[in-house]
C-alpha cells in the first residue's frame, strides 16, 4: 500500500511556498526507512535467541531508543548483564549511524563517502568496543514490536513532515547553522528523521551538500547523546560507561570526519 499505492498518487512537484516539500521524495524516504525497520525487525524475532548481540546491533536498525530502554531495563539491578548492556547500547549506535549512512548513500550519491567515513568510524568503532567490552552468550527475548505497519509509517511521516518544515523555516531564517540546529534537535527524539530531512532539503535544492552532511552528523550525534540521559532513566549503573563509551563514538566519528571536511 505504502510502495505501490500511495506513492504513484502523489505529485512530484513541491507543495509548499519554500519548495522544500516534494511529496514524492517524502513519502518514498518514509518507505525506505520503514522497509529497513521491517527487514531487519524480521531478523531479530529470528535470531534473537542467540543473545544480545543481535538484539542490540539488529533491534538499533530498528529502533535504537527501544534497545536501550530494553538493555538497560534488564541490567537493573543486576551487576552480571551491565557490560553486556552498554554493549547492546553501543551496538545500536553502531548501527543507527549504519543505517543513516546507507540512507544518505542511496538518495545522495554525491554525500555519500563524505558523511559515510565518520558515521561508518562510530560503527566499527561501537562494534569492536562492544565485542571487546562484553559477554554475548545469554539469550534474550525483546519486546520490540513490528515498525512496519500503517499506523507507524503515518506517525514517522507525520514527525518527518514537521521537521522538514521548520528545518526549511529555519535555514531561511538562520541559514546553515539554523538548519545544523534544528537537525540537532529533532535528533533528540529521531535520527532517522533528521537523516531523511537532511536528503529531502537537499533533493529539492534548499540546503547543499555540505549542510546536509553537517545536518546528518549533528542528528547522529544527537541520537547517541540523548541515550545516556535515556539509560541513566532507568539505571543509574549505566551512566558513567554509556556516557563514557557514548564519548568516544562522537571523537571517532569527529576524527574521521573532520579531514574530509578540511578537504
Amino acid at each position: 500500500i505504502l510502495a505501490f499505492v500511495v506513492f504513484p498518487l502523489l505529485p512530484t512537484e513541491t507543495v509548499d511556498p519554500w519548495g522544500a516539500i516534494q511529496p514524492r521524495l517524502v513519502w518514498s524516504l518514509v518507505v525506505a526507512v520503514s522497509g529497513i525497520g521491517f527487514v531487519n525487525y524480521v531478523l531479530v524475532k529470528r535470531y534473537q535467541s542467540r543473545g544480545y548481540a543481535v538484539t542490540g546491533f539488529f533491534g538499533g536498525l530498528v529502533n535504537s531508543t527501544a534497545v536501550v530502554a530494553e538493555m538497560a531495563k534488564r541490567a537493573r539491578g543486576r551487576e552480571d548483564l551491565r557490560r553486556v548492556a552498554v554493549g547492546s547500547i553501543l551496538l545500536a549506535n553502531a548501527a543507527m549511524a549504519l543505517r543513516n549512512a546507507a540512507v544518505v548513500a542511496v538518495f545522495v550519491p554525491d554525500a555519500a563517502l563524505v558523511v559515510g567515513v565518520p558515521l561508518g568510524a562510530i560503527t566499527v568503532v561501537g562494534v569492536a568496543v562492544a565485542v571487546w567490552r562484553s559477554d554475548w552468550e545469554t539469550p534474550i527475548e525483546t519486546d520490540l514490536t513490528s515498525p512496519f505497519s500503517l499506523r507507524n509509517a503515518l506517525t514517522f511521516g507525520a514527525l518527518f513532515l514537521a521537521v522538514l518544515f521548520v528545518s526549511a523555516g529555519a535555514e531561511r531564517a538562520f541559514g546553515a547553522g539554523g538548519f545544523v540546529a534544528t537537525s540537532f534537535l529533532s535528533g533528540l527524539v529521531s535520527s532517522g528523521t533528521s537523516t531523511a530531512t537532511a536528503v529531502s532539503l537537499l533533493g529539492t535544492g534548499q540546503i547543499g551538500v555540505e549542510t546536509a552532511v553537517a545536518g546528518v552528523i549533528a542528528g547522529t550525534v544527537a541520537s547517541i547523546l540523548v541515550k545516556t540521559a535515556f539509560a541513566a532513566s532507568v539505571s543509574r549503573e549505566l551512566v558513567r560507561p554509556v556516557f563514557v563509551w557514548n564519548l568516544v563514538l562522537i571523537a571517532a566519528g569527529v576524527v574521521a570526519g573532520v579531514p574530509l571536511l578540511v578537504l
